[in-house]
């Protein structure tokens, strides 16, 4: 009987004897494509990278990470990890893609400006910027003029605010002169006061508040500052993205009780006349140097303030009391006891600022004007939640101090003079963004993901900042932080709190859960509770006006509190960080996003559709160990994501790869292909934990030497559900084909995606590489290989049938011809026949250096398995082979 066979491609299910003819165990440097076995050619070898190097102790140190990163203009360099240290070295020029010949001496490499830590790092790039993830941190390197250089976190320059004062009056010329026409006075003894009726006084009052309201309007119209406000600065940076570099400060021109009334009681004329006084203040900003590597990442310092907090309340009438006297009395406001002879002034920044008291010569009851001030916490709870910040001023790039540069040994100092008018129509104004405090944070052990010009960030932990620097004294400030991600910390920050005479006036943390300062001055200590901002992503404290709400206490007592954690870190395994479009230093609050309660794995991208209609509206995927999550985009850019997709659980991140419209990832079912909404397994013909055992076939090892390869050494030894937990893949787009591999093993699996059939290869990939759409990889010999590239000649090949049948599996057989089919030269192919009654024990039943034998018969047997040794060239291949067997029937005469 004849019988032509197919050979299809490897598989491992269903059991030996089940499976139909055909269905290849091993299919050796062959995969199935066109109907046919093609040849898998050796990848073509680019370059080599300085292997076998020795450290400081004399050990060797291999390359252990590889990475190519494309510049802005066009020219890719290859970053290689040694042990510790990074070097790069130019490989492709800008428009080519003839690889440079690399030096085998590293001397000739550019060494990196970091040093890493023990442990795996992660490598992703947004233009000119290179990210190295490492376990203790998220390092960035900046190219720029032919040099990688640290650009680190953003600066938080000590930036001080400060006013400069001056009084003003209103009128500027002649006083005011207000008569009164009140009730008649009232004198219960000949040496009391003077008291007139306030019921009557109503049009009195408003006369005089209208004066007050005028004093203020003038001073803003000028550009200047009468009443308490919040002051910020932001960088303008590269791409047009705000970053605040101050904390919200606290600025008071004068008092916090302005304005105030200098005025006498004429009783010759009946009038009141003086002057409405006030302190008013231009706002002036120092900037210290800045570090030289912002220069050109920097475009502008703008500044911010908030809208006045004022201390008095316009809708309300003055209270007002005269005293009788033979001489004219002068009357201020009465915010203070004036008994109180230290009550009259309070500090900041150095600066005195006084509580006026002009003239008053008599200081017994009644002897004030008491003008309509608001209270000391109305005015504190107003402050605390002050959110929006309006920009009147912005100092451009070459007028900052980088470097060396600036207009003054300190750095730069500047007033800041609004146009006529702005602080009027200071609501108008471009407003600061809400700024999230994980720009401020520093992020170690992150997951990156480059998608859509935007960097993400998932599965790390938030190194809380130190928050922002005020210019004052050398002390040391501590705060306390809760988290429902992990335990309370105290971490040590720059000075963060101000001071007036009464002692902690204002403080800022840029950190929601931030609940306890405490600032240590010499021997004395400050304990500031912090309270969790209502619109600012921060936690703020704001003092009493009037009273001395803390007082310090030795800071010996407080040692405890201030015993700083360890590792101070908050994880975030369920949570991702999207940065701005080209700039992976602002991951602003709006972008991020939680993704179930899992930790989420990977990220990877997509482009097909779920559904018609759809396309782009889903295009990232989060592996997480709750299955894998769609992302969406919402009208504003944000993403959401709703629900998991499927259930499968990613077992190895590092397998996770992106290819045209799908993304592939290992799981303990084998290796899934989602694409849109659909994942499928597509290694279930190959999914086996019993691997072949090789060692049944008699003279296989005479086999592997007929290829050049020691027994065995390439060959399947491990369960592909081993294998998959540390594979990684490689995606080869010109022959769509899909290369999983693991860098402990000497064999790989492949995937056609154009015949959806496996085969397999030999194997000594060290590393991927990226460089999508070529395929690009690091043997172990220190090569950097291309396996898109057509130039690799074909290697040796191997095949070997799982149990043919005939279609008769309890009929005993004998082969009498075996021809090999294919488009080959003769003597590319040799074969070999093995039978087996019980598919355990395998017998060699014939063999020939050629593709085919003829007129032999011997024992005869159930199974037969044909292994074959191949030399092809790439234009060759093998189809199939012809069986002439006879069937050795017992109940028929022979």
């Amino acid at each position: 009987m004849v019988k032509d066979l197919n050979y299809s491609g490897l598989s491992a299910t269903p059991s030996d004897y089940s499976a139909p003819d055909g269905d290849l165990a091993i299919a050796l440097n062959l995969i199935p494509e066109d109907g046919a076995l093609r040849p898998v050619r050796q990848p073509s070898r680019l370059s080599a990278i300085p292997h076998g190097l020795a450290d400081d102790n004399g050990l060797p140190i291999n390359p252990s990470a590889v990475y190519i990163h494309t510049h802005s203009d066009g020219v890719r360099h290859i970053i290689v990890r040694y042990d510790k240290w990074l070097f790069h070295h130019e490989l492709f020029a800008a428009g080519t893609d003839t690889p440079t010949d690399l030096p085998d001496d590293l001397s000739s490499w550019d060494p990196m400006p970091v040093l890493l830590p023990q442990g795996d790092i992660r490598f992703a790039a947004l233009g000119d910027i290179l990210l190295v993830s490492t376990v203790d941190s998220l390092i960035k390197l900046r190219w720029k003029k032919s040099r990688y250089s640290e650009i680190g976190s953003i600066p938080i320059p000590a930036i001080g605010f400060t006013l400069k004062r001056k009084e003003v009056s209103y009128p500027e010329a002649l006083p005011f002169a207000t008569s009164y026409r009140g009730a008649p006075e009232y004198k219960p003894d000949p040496n009391a006061a003077i008291v007139y009726d306030k019921a009557h006084a109503a049009e009195y009052s408003n006369a005089l508040l209208a004066n007050a309201n005028a004093l203020v309007a003038r001073e803003t119209r000028r550009g200047r500052f009468t009443q308490p406000f919040l002051a910020r600065a932001a960088f303008r940076l590269f791409d047009g993205s705000l970053v605040p570099v101050t904390s919200p400060v606290l600025m008071v021109p004068a008092s916090a009780f302005s304005p105030y009334i200098d005025a006498s009681f004429m009783e010759t004329t009946g009038n009141l006349q003086g002057y409405f006084r006030a302190v008013s203040c231009s706002l002036a900003i120092h900037v210290p140097f800045l570090p030289s590597e912002w220069e050109d990442m920097v475009i502008a310092l703008e500044i911010y303030v908030s809208a006045p907090i004022f201390t008095y309340d316009q809708s309300k009438e003055i209270d007002y009391r005269l005293r009788s006297a033979t001489s004219q009395q002068s009357l201020t406001h009465a915010a203070y006891d004036r008994d109180d002879p230290d009550n009259d002034r309070f500090f900041y920044d150095g600066v005195s600022f006084m509580r006026k008291d002009v003239g008053a010569s008599n200081r017994g009851d009644g002897t004030y004007w008491n003008f309509p001030y608001r209270s000391s916490r109305q005015i504190t709870d107003e402050i605390k939640s002050i959110s929006t910040f309006y920009r009147i001023h912005s100092i451009t790039a070459a007028d900052l101090p980088f470097g060396t540069r600036g207009n003054s040994l300190s750095g730069y100092n500047h007033t800041i003079s609004p146009p006529e008018g702005k602080l009027e129509t200071l609501r108008t104004l471009p407003v600061l963004p809400d700024m999230a405090h994980t720009s401020y944070a520093e992020f170690a052990g992150a997951t990156m993901h480059v998608y859509n010009s935007r960097l993400h960030l998932a599965n790390f932990r938030s190194i809380p900042s130190k928050g922002f620097r005020l210019p004052s004294a050398a002390t040391a400030t501590y705060v306390s932080i809760r988290s429902s991600l992990g335990p309370e910390m105290t971490i040590k920050v720059d000075p963060c709190v101000q001071f007036s005479d009464k002692g902690p006036l204002f403080a800022y943390f840029p950190h929601p859960q931030a609940f306890r300062a405490i600032h240590i001055d010499g021997d004395k200590a400050y304990v500031i509770p912090l309270v969790t901002h209502d619109f600012l992503d921060g936690a703020v404290y704001c003092g009493d006006f009037d009273d001395a709400s803390i007082s310090p206490v030795p800071s010996g007592s407080v040692s405890d509190l201030c015993t700083v954690t360890t590792g101070a870190s908050i994880p975030k395994q369920s949570t991702i960080y999207v940065s701005e479009v080209n700039n992976p230093l602002v991951f602003p609050a709006r972008y991020a996003l939680s993704v179930g309660s899992g930790t989420v794995l990977a990220i990877a991208s997509a482009a097909k559709p779920l559904s018609q209609g759809q396309f782009g509206q889903f295009p990232l995927y989060a592996f997480t160990t709750e299955g894998v999550w769609a992302l969406e985009i919402s009208p504003t850019g944000t993403y959401s994501a709703r629900q998991p997709i499927t259930r499968d659980v990613c077992i190895n991140p590092a397998s996770v790869t992106p290819i045209d419209s799908a993304v592939l990832f290992a799981t303990d079912r084998g290796i899934m292909l989602i694409s849109g909404s659909t994942a499928q397994c597509i290694s279930d013909p190959i999914a086996s934990d019993t691997p072949v055992p090789l060692s049944f076939l008699p003279a296989f090892d005479k086999l592997c030497a007929m290829a050049g390869w020691e027994v065995a050494a390439c060959l399947p030894i491990v369960p592909f559900s081993d294998f998959l937990k540390e594979c990684r893949m490689l995606y080869d787009y010109v022959r769509r084909r899909i290369i999983v591999h693991s860098p402990s093993r000497s064999y790989a699996y492949l995937y056609s995606l154009k015949s959806k059939l496996w085969g397999m290869a030999y194997s000594d990939i060290s590393a991927p590489v990226n460089s999508y759409p070529r395929a690009l990889a690091v043997d172990k010999g220190g090569n950097l290989v291309d396996f898109s590239s057509g130039s690799g000649k074909p290697l040796p090949a191997m095949l070997l049938t799982r149990p043919i049948k005939f279609d008769a599996p309890d009929i005993l057989k004998t082969v009498d011809t075996l021809i090999q089919r294919g488009c080959f030269l003769k003597g590319h192919v040799s074969s070999v026949i093995y039978g087996s009654r019980d598919l355990f024990s395998w017998h060699l039943v014939n063999s020939s250096v050629s593709h085919y034998f003829a007129n032999r018969r011997g024992t005869p047997y159930k199974y037969f398995r044909i292994a074959l040794i191949c030399n092809l060239d790439k234009t060759e291949s093998v189809y199939g082979c012809t069986v002439q067997y006879t069937p050795r029937f017992t109940n028929r005469p022979r």
